[in-house]
Parts: structure tokens; sequence; C-alpha cells
């Protein structure tokens, strides 16, 4: 969207916001987005400076087909992604939150160079207890966190229980193959 929106302005270098990403609510959450950008950096490099920890940003999605200004607009959400690597580079990985449909879409808009595929919440459903196992085999999640999970109707028989019972076996393998990577 970013590099659209740029290109269909004349791919300019210099100018305001408006004379490079033209106008409407898309280059406003652009901007919006930049700015947000901006100050989590100065936040997350002084808290770098305080803790040695990864840090990174919870994406609350945007859910497809909406525009700017009925969803969270501006957050570190997929089409904005770099944007924020670029007003953030302090940000170690920006992590979705999945609740909507389109898993496997979602995984993949966020599993892109330099930025590893963590999933610090999702849906609390028996789906998931396949969905783990797509996330940490086709994208090499380094972490899959229901929402909720303590609320599970039966924890020890939950499907996703048991994934992750499998998982734990599979560590071993999982660890070789990203070492490597």
């Amino acid at each position: 969207m970013l590099k659209q929106r740029w290109e269909a302005n004349g791919s300019k270098t210099q100018g305001t916001w408006t004379d490079l990403f033209g106008e409407g609510p898309e280059t406003d959450e652009i901007f919006m987005a930049w700015s947000y950008g901006v100050f989590i950096q100065q936040l997350a490099a002084a808290g770098k400076e305080a803790y040695v920890l990864p840090m990174y940003l919870n994406a609350a999605l945007n859910s497809r087909g909406r525009r700017p200004g009925a969803y969270p607009s501006a957050g570190p959400l997929a089409h904005l992604i770099n944007v924020w690597r670029a007003s953030a580079p302090a940000i170690d990985f920006i992590a979705p939150d999945i609740y909507d449909p389109g898993f496997a879409g979602w995984a993949a808009q966020y599993h892109i160079s330099g930025n590893p595929l963590f999933i610090p919440e999702i849906k609390l459903e028996d789906a998931n207890a396949a969905r783990v196992f797509y996330a940490f085999g086709e994208h090499d999640a380094i972490g899959f966190s229901p929402f909720s999970i303590e609320d599970s109707y039966d924890p020890e028989n939950n499907p996703l229980t048991q994934s992750y019972t499998v998982l734990r076996q599979l560590l071993p393998l999982l660890e070789e193959s990203r070492i490597k990577d």
C-alpha cells in the first residue's frame, strides 16, 4: 500500500506527507504511524538502555476491507510494517494478534525478512491445535500464545494442550533446524 501510494504520487523524494502519498485517510494513517513509531522508538531505546530485552509490538489487526478510521488505525499493521520498522528500529519484531479469519494470510504478512513470527494473542479455539504446527513448521514461529488459555474448558484434554505436548517433543528438532538456517 505504501509503495503504491508513493508511486501513484510521482515517487517524489521531498515534500509534505500529502505531496508524497496523496490526500486521504490512508496518507493520514501513514503519517500517524510514522509519528507513533518515532515516539515508540524513544521509549524502546530508553528501555533497552535499562534492560537487555527484546522489544516487540502487538498489532491489533485491521479486519480486512475496512478503511482507516474504522479500525485502530496507524498501529503496527501489516500494510504499515515498513513505516514502523523505519521509524522505530529499536523494536525487534512486530507481532500480530490474530482473531480474524485467514490465519495463514496474516501469519505470512508478519513473517517477513527481519521480523520473526510471534503470535502473542489468538482466539482460544480448537482449530489452533493445528495452527500452532503451521506457525512453527511453515513460519519458524518463535511463540504462539492463545488468549485466555487458562480458561480452557478441559485443560488436560484440550486439543491445544495436546499439540503443545507434541511440540515439546519436537523442540530439539526445531532448535536444530533454526541453528542450520
